[in-house]
């Protein structure tokens, strides 16, 4: 536990400033952005745009454009402080903070989509869509190290743990390209009813379960077991010939 206000962790192989206002980055974090790393590369074209929901320290958006030479993102927050010190990490870790990350303030804390229908962005469509929600509820029995962390970034609103991505099913094809994708962190056990939820509104899903990604060896087995047992990524595409989209 980290008792002073602000620290440093690694992510990624870059080193990221953390203060009380935003989540300690895991290592389960790490593989939704080498799963997007991988995902862009894979599909190369001379530029990118991405939206991140939820920046926090900036270690997602942040690691992206370290790694995507031709990417531009826009991403959100619920705070100026949150924002703050994703802009301080970007500057310091991004080639001196170039033009490519635009910061949207939420106007509230229950607020999804709405800054990016503010930023005209569904005008302007982009690439992906990535986002770890909030999603823990006021029942969930948590360790000790997410006690003293910001309870906004960690829990859903409304004690609804589908309360973020129930915009994104509904919404978020406005804002794709049309073979556009999001990759969202969830829990493994709201699976059953995400891919309900996104096959009704006509995506295609697939399902990608942490514990099998092997490329972080800093952990061991057995923490690797623990730390990943309940955390997966959706991977969801458009399929305009189905559904409503």
């Amino acid at each position: 536990m980290h008792s002073s206000e602000s620290f440093y962790t690694v992510f990624y192989s870059s080193n990221f400033k953390i203060t009380k206002d935003v989540l300690i980055p895991h290592p389960f974090t790490e593989c939704l952005a080498k799963v997007a790393i991988d995902l862009l590369k894979v599909n190369y074209r001379c530029n990118y745009t991405g939206m991140e929901i939820g920046i926090g320290s900036g270690v997602i958006s942040i690691t992206l454009l370290n790694n995507i030479k031709n990417l531009s993102m826009v991403a959100t927050d619920i705070s100026k402080e949150i924002i703050e010190i994703a802009q301080r990490n970007y500057i310091s870790i991004v080639n001196g903070g170039k033009a490519k990350l635009n910061f949207l303030l939420c106007e509230n804390e229950y607020e999804v989509l709405e800054p990016f229908y503010r930023f005209g962005i569904e005008n302007n469509k982009v690439d992906f869509l990535i986002a770890c929600p909030p999603y823990l509820v006021s029942s969930d029995d948590i360790s000790d190290k997410f006690i003293t962390q910001p309870a906004l970034a960690l829990y859903a609103r409304n004690n609804n743990p589908l309360y973020f991505y129930l915009p994104l099913a509904r919404e978020g094809h406005k804002f794709l390209k049309p073979e556009g994708f999001m990759l969202l962190e969830c829990r493994t056990r709201e699976i059953p009813k995400l891919i309900e939820l996104f096959s009704d509104e006509g995506y295609d899903i697939e399902v990608i379960f942490k514990k099998d990604i092997k490329e972080f060896p800093q952990l061991t087995a057995e923490a690797r077991d623990k730390e990943y047992a309940n955390h997966a990524m959706l991977y969801v595409k458009k399929n305009l010939l189905k559904g409503r989209i």
